[in-house]
């Protein structure tokens, strides 16, 4: 995900790998149990880009803007379960490390539906946020891998 240009303005998109990673396992309804993750199929739209508004030697700052339409029907009006979503964040690179030391995103939209162990779900389109960040600390806690990494083929785009 690290910038090719540090050119303040340059825009680029994030990697597919990483977006589908995003949408597919991270973009889900786990408000009330543990929620089916997205197919490939069940995406209908995803778009992901990062803009760098500065840059130094020590540091790099991007801003990610993006958008992925979810739904368990090609006509999302006849899905069971769907979720239409804006990202917006602040992340920072530093390329003296490799590392990112800040990923804060909030993605916000409207989700309809629920899972075989998400019952109970608000009925039509109700507004749904996920927060991503700060980056993970040291202890044992911060640590823990997402849920949908158990799968890991599926999680790394290997299946």
């Amino acid at each position: 995900m690290a910038p090719a240009k540090t050119d303040v303005g340059f825009t680029y998109d994030v990697p597919k790998p990483v977006a589908e990673r995003v949408v597919r396992f991270h973009l889900i309804d786990n408000t009330r149990g543990e929620p089916p993750f997205w197919e490939a199929k069940h995406v209908r739209r995803s778009k992901m880009t990062l803009t760098v508004v500065r840059a130094t030697a020590d540091a790099i700052d991007l801003s990610l803007d993006g958008e992925a339409l979810l739904s368990t029907d090609a006509e999302p009006a006849k899905a069971d379960r769907g979720y239409e979503v804006r990202l917006r964040g602040d992340l920072r690179y530093l390329p003296a490390k490799q590392t990112f030391d800040r990923f804060d995103i909030a993605a916000v939209g409207d989700h309809w539906g629920e899972g075989t162990f998400t019952r109970g779900a608000r009925p039509d389109r109700k507004p749904l946020g996920v927060a991503f960040g700060p980056i993970a600390g040291e202890r044992p806690a911060d640590r823990v891998p997402p849920q949908g990494a158990r799968e890991e083929k599926r999680y790394f785009g290997r299946e």
